[in-house]
């Protein structure tokens, strides 16, 4: 028995033998790397650098790894069908030390997740990552971290002040909630153009709030501001907001008018200036309400559409109110025009923000242009007909427009000659022809300047803006 095992045992290794002999033999392999000089090993053993050949059984396969400083290791399998040759692209890694004024800012990933504190120092790949510095007590910071920022970047952390609060509530106003969006607030008022001594705060607000709007008296000598007052703006910011009244030179401080506890927005006088028109939360969702200018006698309702009504504004007649709304179903909001007191509505454009012009026969609006993806300012008449886009410049975003008291001009926001990349919330204040012709520049300033208006008497543009650290109304004499 012991025998003929022997003999079949000996029949296998002469077998295996000439198996070997015949079909395994090794194939030289060429492993490349970009960049060259990567250290190949296989199983813990060193095999050379690349540009290397490795002989790879016809057999069986050979894991390979890549190892080179300052990028991802790389591992790879390979057998004869890799022959002749193999290209590794390796992925570089890059060392950032990550800072921040003031240190211990949490590091956020894109999807949440914590990284660290700063000072951070870390690897990131080649490409762009998106990371966000959140500190109790100053605003998220968003950054992109790449190629250019290594081998250190340095963020400076904005103090949470009124002026950097953007305040944005629902889409329901009726829920109550309130989103805080970040923007960039210049510490200085000074303006880089030309008409610095022109321009001059007219309103002096304090504490943690935000003119949401306003509106001028057609006296000219008074002005309706909303203010949006913002408890605990650091964790779970909650807001109110209310109607009140000022000088327009700033003096006899602020009246309320409109009781709390609502969210009461975007004032707007009716053309004697009994009447204050703006946009509310008091019926539940948002519609348009008229109080006496004094605020006694209580609220009327104007408007009851199924969605969210807002900016109000009343054709020099006094006889119908023109306002856009955000109805159930539709992307973008629409145009309404309603006689007074209660008038059917009538649906006439998409658009949001109408300014009815001083001889009642049109309507500027804002309107989202798709191909450009920007706001761009349009003008129609008061029946939806004769529609033109006005000034039109790629990608620059034009809102907020108003007629001058003669009709003849028009001023408004845009953002176009800013960076921005590194001014991504500016806004000036910028003047132009009624037929879209003649735009010039009025303000320069890295802050937020927007919702700009004519004085009545057509000297002077009244406008928000956020310079100083806080949101005031500002006067430029034209």
């Amino acid at each position: 028995m012991s025998i003929f095992r022997h003999l079949i045992f000996s029949a296998i290794g002469i077998l295996f033998t000439l198996f070997l002999g015949s079909g395994c033999k090794s194939v030289p392999v060429l492993v490349e790397s970009n960049p060259v000089g990567a250290k190949v090993t296989s199983s813990g053993k060193d095999i050379g650098t690349t540009p290397v050949n490795v002989e790879v059984s016809s057999m069986f396969s050979k894991t390979l790894d890549l190892l080179a400083e300052g990028y991802l290791n790389e591992s790879l399998t390979v057998d004869a069908s890799s022959a002749p040759e193999v290209r590794v692209e390796l992925v570089r890694q890059m060392p950032l030390a990550l800072n921040t004024d003031p240190e211990g800012a949490l590091v956020f990933s894109e999807d949440g997740r914590v990284m660290g504190t700063t000072p951070y120092d870390f690897f990131h790949l080649e490409g762009e990552l998106p990371l966000v510095l959140k500190m109790k007590g100053y605003m998220d910071e968003e950054i992109v971290v790449g190629p250019a920022n290594s081998p250190e970047l340095n963020v400076e952390l904005v103090p949470v002040s009124p002026g950097n609060l953007f305040a944005v509530l629902s889409r329901n106003l009726s829920d109550g909630r309130l989103t805080i969006s970040r923007v960039y607030s210049s510490p200085t008022i000074v303006e880089s153009g030309g008409n610095a001594d022109a321009l001059v705060r007219v309103t002096e607000i304090m504490g943690y709030r935000v003119i949401d709007s306003f509106s001028l008296f057609p006296g000219g000598d008074g002005i309706a501001l909303s203010l949006i007052d913002i408890s605990n703006p650091f964790e779970n910011p909650s807001a109110s907001s209310s109607i009140w009244s000022a000088g327009v030179d700033g003096t006899g401080g602020l009246v309320r008018r409109t009781e709390t506890g609502y969210f009461d927005l975007q004032p707007t006088y009716s053309p004697e200036g009994d009447f204050l028109f703006f946009a509310s939360n008091r019926a539940g969702g948002s519609s348009i309400f008229r109080i006496a200018s004094t605020g006694r006698g209580g609220s009327t309702l104007m408007t009851s559409q199924s969605g969210r009504d807002n900016f109000p504004d009343v054709e020099p007649s006094g006889e119908r109110i023109f306002y856009s709304s955000y109805l159930r179903g539709l992307k973008e909001p629409q145009i309404w025009s309603q006689p007074l007191p209660n008038g059917p509505p009538s649906q006439l454009r998409t658009g949001f923000r109408p300014r009815v012009s001083p001889d009642g026969k049109s309507l500027l609006f804002t309107r989202y242009n798709t191909s450009t993806e920007s706001n761009k300012i349009w003008k129609m008449r008061t029946d939806g007909s004769e529609v033109t886009e006005l000034a039109s410049t790629g990608a620059s975003n034009d809102m907020y427009p108003s007629w001058s008291p003669d009709g003849g001009e028009i001023v408004f926001a845009s953002d176009r000659g800013a960076n921005l990349e590194k001014e991504p919330t500016r806004l000036d204040i910028w003047i132009m022809n009624a037929d879209g012709s003649n735009v010039r520049q009025l303000t320069t300033n890295s802050s937020r300047d927007d919702q700009p208006v004519f004085s009545p008497d057509g000297d002077a543009i009244y406008f928000r803006s956020n310079r100083g650290l806080a949101w005031n109304i500002w006067r430029l004499s034209l």
